[in-house]
């Protein structure tokens, strides 16, 4: 089988070219698109805000770390959803656009893991606060929490090890644009890894993340209504053993961008499940055309979910909102002594 392209009348046998590209034109070239500019931007926005807050403990550190995972995930789809643009001719890029296409899945993979394990490192130790508030009241600190989410972008680049393994880049004749043009070109061993990879990489730890957030989450959840029973019935307890107000809002705040995250990145997650137990569904498989399609609609969703923790912090956070606030004024101030200078 031509591993360059899927075979035009198969694909079309499981779903038609025209309905794909209606799917792909709407989801990815225009909610996506929309949604992910304004995430970018609200990404930065959120980074300079925890910047000017400082980093005293390590709660901002780590909603930095997924501030700037959040932003290498949404560029890298912007990328990504100009290379499965169905009226952007092959002709136009150096390499095949499928081939680009793949290159950017993992850049943008990389971004979202990364995201994920951090997401799961805030919840785990705002477990652990709401569980032993006495004993580990600064079990975080900042350092420890820049060395975590460190390793955490360090760690995920083992994620690239399939494209330095089974694959390289050359010319190849594509007879569909007449001319030879750069091709991924995969190696004999490309199933023997991958069959190995997508256990690891696309089941295990993205599977592995979410169960770990519903863990904490459910631990969080239970431990904050038996402090309420606590206090309502035994109102000479000491306060320090419990969770003061302002770390229960922090916590609350995680809490809902944990959930955030298990709903709209575990569509993603049952793809590649898909993915790996279904191979005729690679991008330059038999039924490339149903993968893209699923893919319209769960990388949407992976676009709200990098583009909306603005709206969770502004509205759970009141430090964030005091910053925000501020930041802005600041930027009017600037802008407008800008237009007088002129």
């Amino acid at each position: 089988m031509n591993t360059t392209f899927a075979s035009d009348s198969l694909a079309a046998a499981v779903i038609d070219p025209a309905i794909k590209n209606v799917f792909l034109t709407v989801n990815l070239l225009c909610l996506s698109e929309l949604i992910g500019i304004f995430g970018i931007a609200a990404n930065i926005v959120n980074i300079i805000v925890f910047k000017r807050q400082g980093y005293r403990d390590g709660v901002n550190v780590t909603l930095t770390a997924l501030a700037i995972s959040d932003l290498g995930a949404l560029c890298t789809q912007q990328i990504s959803n100009t290379f499965v643009d169905p009226w952007i001719r092959e002709t136009k890029f150096v390499m095949l656009k499928t081939h680009l296409f793949i290159f950017m899945i993992y850049a943008h993979g990389y971004f979202i893991r990364i995201g994920g394990l951090v997401t799961a490192f805030a919840a785990f130790e705002r477990c652990i606060l709401v569980s032993f508030p006495l004993k580990v009241k600064n079990f975080i600190t900042s350092k420890i929490a820049v060395l975590v989410n460190a390793t955490f972008f360090l760690v995920c680049l083992l994620y690239f090890i399939p494209l330095w393994l089974v694959v390289y880049v050359d010319w190849k004749y594509s007879p569909a644009i007449n001319r030879s043009i750069l091709s991924m070109i995969f190696k004999e061993n490309r199933e023997s890894v991958y069959s190995i990879y997508y256990f690891i990489a696309d089941m295990f730890v993205p599977y592995a993340t979410i169960l770990m957030l519903l863990l904490f989450t459910t631990v969080i959840i239970r431990t904050l209504k038996t402090q309420s029973k606590w206090r309502k019935n035994a109102e000479a307890q000491r306060a320090e053993h419990f969770v003061s107000s302002k770390q229960r809002k922090v916590v609350v705040m995680l809490m809902a961008v944990s959930v955030m995250f298990m709903v709209c990145l575990t569509p993603h997650s049952i793809l590649h499940t898909a993915l790996g137990l279904f191979r005729e569904m690679k991008v330059d498989g038999t039924y490339a055309s149903l993968y893209f399609v699923c893919y319209s609609f769960t990388t949407l969703l992976e676009t709200v979910n990098c583009s909306a923790t603005i709206f969770v912090y502004a509205t759970m956070s009141t430090r964030y909102r005091e910053e925000l606030t501020l930041l802005v004024a600041c930027l009017k101030t600037k802008f407008r002594f800008h237009r007088i200078s002129l």
